[in-house]
């Protein structure tokens, strides 16, 4: 099977060096800086494409480029019959969005985003916990770092969309509402930092999303009426796990009696495969029997109608808004 990578960037580099790694695929790369493209064909010995349109000769392309160029790059993809994984987010409209989604169903072609997270071990894993974990209580996920600062897109399309998306498939719907608060601190019109609010059926979420943060911090931690389920997505953590003791009859009754340094957290090994290998082997496998991924176009589409749900509250003063379905 041939591949084209779009967009050799730093995580362009990622997407070829794992290509590399699973095998079984013909890759081919273009990339519009000519020196950055002269490198990586320097340092990997892959073949390079002439211009964009020569790269689209491929069964599948992998779009890593700016988010600015998502939309227009995936729409030129789909229309010459490549199958697209692009990456997140799927475009910086959700009438964008719908437009991919339409013209790859129109031609029964494979469209994928690369929501990263939603293949990472730890949170397939926390999806089938969920099942033996009672009622959901809340959510709580956390993703700050000290940049990288973008200049089109703001913190929520950049790394809120992670959150949006794990939270999506761990629940398996989109949420009712949303409100959220933001402010622009470095540059006028794009958000530094976000606090998100999402209402699932009753079970709320809350998210904290800044690249403006002396710390690193990715994770997920899920509080239900029979324990708690966190995993930090960043380095090598296991997935956490506490569970009340077999005398405690309400969770209400567990959380007045409990002590952080006295409870027992007990560790869930899981697999070790990089997310990343597991996207890209989930889109090899999409193409080669036409089912869709976990992350398709519509699945993208939702993320994207909830960030703009996200955006309409901040510009309302963080009042609650309803979001839009497919």
């Amino acid at each position: 099977m041939k591949i084209g990578l779009i967009g050799v960037g730093r995580w362009g580099e990622n997407h070829l060096r794992t290509l590399l790694d699973i095998g079984n695929v013909e890759v081919v790369v273009y990339d519009t800086d000519e020196g950055r493209l002269s490198e990586i064909i320097a340092k990997y010995g892959v073949e390079s494409a002439g211009s964009f349109n020569e790269i689209l000769d491929a069964e599948g392309v992998i779009i890593a480029t700016s988010a600015s160029d998502h939309f227009e790059h995936t729409k030129k993809a789909l229309n010459s019959g490549c199958n697209v994984l692009v990456e997140k987010p799927l475009a910086l409209s959700s009438d964008e969005g719908m437009e991919l989604v339409e013209i790859a169903e129109k031609n029964s072609l494979i469209l994928g985003v690369g929501h990263l997270l939603v293949y990472h071990p730890a949170v397939i894993k926390m999806k089938e916990m969920l099942l033996d974990y009672g009622r959901q209580i809340y959510v709580f996920t956390r993703r700050t770092n000290l940049g990288v600062v973008r200049d089109v897109e703001n913190t929520l399309y950049s790394l809120g969309v992670h959150d949006v998306s794990i939270l999506l498939y761990l629940f398996g719907r989109m949420p009712n509402g949303v409100s959220c608060m933001g402010d622009c601190l470095l540059q006028e019109q794009i958000e530094d930092i976000a606090f998100l609010y999402m209402d699932f059926d009753g079970i709320p979420s809350y998210s904290h999303i800044t690249w403006l943060s002396v710390e690193k911090r990715q994770e997920v931690v899920i509080f239900t009426d029979r324990g708690v389920i966190w995993h930090s997505c960043t380095g090598d953590e296991p997935l956490k796990v506490l569970r009340p003791p077999e005398d405690v009859d309400t969770i209400d009754d567990w959380v007045r009696r409990c002590r952080l340094p006295e409870l027992d957290v007990q560790t869930i090994e899981v697999d070790d495969t990089p997310p990343l290998t597991v996207e890209i082997e989930a889109f090899l496998k999409a193409i080669e029997t036409k089912s869709p991924m976990i992350t398709d176009g519509r699945e993208g589409l939702e993320v994207l109608l909830v960030l703009e749900a996200a955006m309409k509250s901040i510009r309302k003063g963080g009042k609650r808004v309803r979001v839009e379905g497919i």
